[in-house]
């Protein structure tokens, strides 16, 4: 479960708070996160996608809320949630694990902030405390896509450790390329060959991007 301390008012941004919650699975939530994903995404999913992700993982899908009232929200007490604000952003991942042998991988598969409440680090706030939820399942990795011209996502990403290791050209149904990135969660045996292999990934996507430019 999240932390209580990001079930309370928390400050994110001069005069700016926000609270998470996790998905209940009730349709007043689905539809909120839904009609926030069809406006922001670069690539809205059909209905069905939706429901895969946040029915089959709950618990991986967060809101966030901004505080809309007058000055500072009341301090937390106890380990009661607080309640109320402004919906404004939320983030949906899974985990899988492609055969028995595989790593653990999660995948950020969906993340959107309302217009007018970014650059509060909500956006940041819901990576990270994904990250976290993926971490305690124990999670080896994180990975996930975004546009290759949306510069401060990628910024974000890499600012929270994430590295580009995948250029791929024509991804979205619209034609626009993206970026694969991923953040390795767990030290390994064989950091040198990831580093190695990171590397020769990156050179390749700087080749390709050479190439299509």
């Amino acid at each position: 479960p999240l932390p209580v301390a990001k079930k309370h008012w928390f400050k994110t941004a001069a005069g700016k708070y926000v609270r998470l919650e996790q998905f209940d699975g009730s349709e007043e939530k689905m539809s909120l996160c839904v009609n926030i994903f069809n406006s922001e995404l670069t690539e809205p999913y059909v209905d069905f996608t939706y429901m895969h992700f946040m029915l089959g993982w709950k618990d991986l899908c967060v809101l966030a809320y901004e505080y809309d009232g007058t000055g500072e929200p009341a301090a937390a007490t106890g380990d009661e949630p607080a309640t109320g604000g402004k919906f404004v952003a939320a983030i949906v991942s899974s985990v899988a694990r492609k055969a028995f042998n595989k790593p653990l991988r999660g995948y950020v598969a969906m993340l959107a902030v309302k217009p007018e409440s970014r650059k509060n680090k909500i956006a940041s706030v819901l990576v990270t405390a994904s990250v976290d939820l993926m971490r305690v399942k124990n999670c080896d990795e994180v990975s996930l896509e975004t546009p290759s011209d949306a510069i401060p996502a990628l910024s974000l990403y890499t600012n929270l450790g994430f590295a580009k290791t995948k250029f791929l050209a024509r991804y979205y149904l619209q034609g626009q390329d993206a970026y694969r990135l991923k953040l390795w969660l767990k030290p390994s045996a064989n950091a040198e060959s990831f580093k190695q292999q990171l590397a020769r990934q990156q050179a390749l996507m700087a080749k390709n991007e050479k190439t299509i430019a």
